[in-house]
């Protein structure tokens, strides 16, 4: 389910202060394009294993992470099907 939508603005909001007073923290979430502008470093995690980690630039940048983990990879050729468990999966969307 998640958080609202007004609530999520709320709980990233005080992140940010947070962080923008040099606090040091652990966020756990699973919206990239949320989570990314608040960290220095991040790992993606999949079936409790690190598959990828750097800076959020980095791993926004590398192809293999972008197709496999973020989602955000190019636009599918017209009619192509998503490939198993990644059914509508776009960068931001919750699964």
């Amino acid at each position: 389910m998640g958080l609202s939508p007004a609530l999520v603005d709320t709980v990233f909001g005080a992140i940010a202060e947070i962080r923008a007073a040099g606090m040091t923290m652990l966020l756990v979430e699973q919206n990239a394009a949320l989570a990314f502008p608040l960290a220095d470093h991040a790992c993606l995690i999949q079936r409790g294993a690190i598959v990828a980690e750097g800076t959020p630039d980095e791993l926004e940048r590398d192809p293999a992470t972008i197709a496999r983990h973020l989602g955000i990879d190019e636009e599918p050729a017209a009619g192509a099907e998503p490939a198993p468990g990644e059914a509508g999966a776009r960068r931001g969307a919750s699964t």
